[in-house]
């Protein structure tokens, strides 16, 4: 298992493990319009492309042999309104399904906290996680992440509700 920091040439891998991700996480009832539009937009390769080279972020990825596997994106200038001391946001942590409970997931995170103590000096990070996404949820509470509060996650005119999670040296 590798895990580096993400290059251009990344985007394309990083879309789709995106959309598969997203879409098996996100859309139990199927998929509309709004959905769609979503995974196009914010999900897509061009996007991911302006991400890895946005200065504020992080994309680490996670590869298995040549295989793209898992990825996260730090925000490292997202301070944390219930918090304000944590200033390096998790935006994204996707690991494959048939990749997960293989510590990959473990590796990475741990992996998130040393980039935001050496973005930000300090072992910590939040994040938001849908309320229904119970199997992301039980792993950031492995990994020592606790409930400060909650927010909304907005999707054309529905509102899905997240919580509000931060974990390291609190």
């Amino acid at each position: 298992m590798i895990i580096r920091r993400a290059t251009i040439e990344d985007a394309r891998s990083l879309s789709a493990l995106a959309i598969q991700v997203w879409l098996h996480a996100h859309a139990k009832q199927g998929i509309n319009n709004g959905i769609a539009g979503y995974v196009f937009s914010e999900l897509g390769e061009e996007n991911l492309k302006r991400q890895i080279k946005d200065q504020d972020k992080t994309i680490l990825v996670v590869y298995q042999e040549k295989f793209l596997v898992a990825y996260a994106i730090l925000n490292l200038r997202s301070t944390c309104l219930d918090a304000p001391m944590i200033q390096t946001e998790l935006t994204t942590f996707y690991v494959q399904e048939h990749c997960t409970h293989r510590r990959i997931g473990t590796h990475l995170f741990a992996e998130c906290l040393k980039r935001s103590i050496n973005d930000n000096g300090k072992l910590a990070l939040w994040l938001t996680i849908s309320t229904q996404n119970n199997p992301a949820v039980d792993f950031c509470r492995k990994q020592g992440m606790i409930l400060l509060g909650f927010s909304n996650f907005e999707l054309g005119t529905e509102r899905h509700e997240n919580y509000l999670l931060a974990g390291g040296d609190l």
